[in-house]
């Protein structure tokens, strides 16, 4: 079973270019954008964690944001930036991980990670750092893999690379534990979406 490095991803970054094009990927894509976007400000700093698709990326920058997409792997971060070609504010594009984000604390008025998380090894330390960038009052949009649906968080793959479920009340602890406020949920079988503004 792979590891969640960014020679996996850049592996599996034509397959999931393929998979965002297909009917379930744009359907997806845009329940998500639904979920997220009446809750954004009109203007701010966003960042947008494993964005390598890049369309989350183009969708926030149009609606006004100032955005910075980071991704562990050069394949998809190529991918974000054909993507956001052509944009009239263009999102700035750094190469990094959620387990070392390479900036300070309360920074971001908008932090999004999506499909991201359940690639991680060490999750919990990994939502912490996330946590730790959002201003006060900031939002935090995380959408992940659901623990229990193969097995109780045991790893499986997708894109030939591991991925391992999140339980939802590890989630809410843990935001609790950086001062962030869950205060919209959604969840299917296989999904779990969360939205949280940061109290401190």
């Amino acid at each position: 079973m792979s590891t969640s490095n960014g020679q996996d991803f850049d592996r599996g970054a034509a397959a999931y270019a393929a998979y965002l094009e297909s009917d379930e990927g744009r359907r997806r894509a845009q329940t998500t954008w639904g979920f997220v976007s009446m809750y954004l400000p009109k203007a701010g700093r966003a960042l947008d964690v494993g964005g390598g698709g890049g369309m989350l990326a183009k969708s926030l920058s149009q609606a006004g944001l100032r955005v910075v997409v980071l991704d562990r792997s050069a394949a998809m971060l190529a991918q974000a930036v054909r993507v956001n070609d052509g944009a009239e504010t263009p999102p700035h594009f750094l190469r990094g991980a959620i387990e070392g984000l390479p900036f300070g604390t309360s920074v971001f008025d908008v932090v999004t990670c999506h499909a991201v998380l359940e690639y991680v090894p060490k999750q919990m330390f990994g939502l912490g750092h996330l946590a730790n960038t959002v201003a006060p009052g900031g939002l935090l949009s995380l959408e992940t893999f659901r623990a229990g649906v193969s097995g109780d968080g045991e790893p499986d793959e997708v894109f030939g690379i591991a991925r391992r479920g999140i339980r939802c009340g590890d989630v809410h602890e843990v935001l609790a534990g950086h001062g962030l406020s869950v205060f919209a949920s959604r969840h299917d079988a296989r999904r779990l979406h969360v939205l949280a503004r940061a109290r401190r």
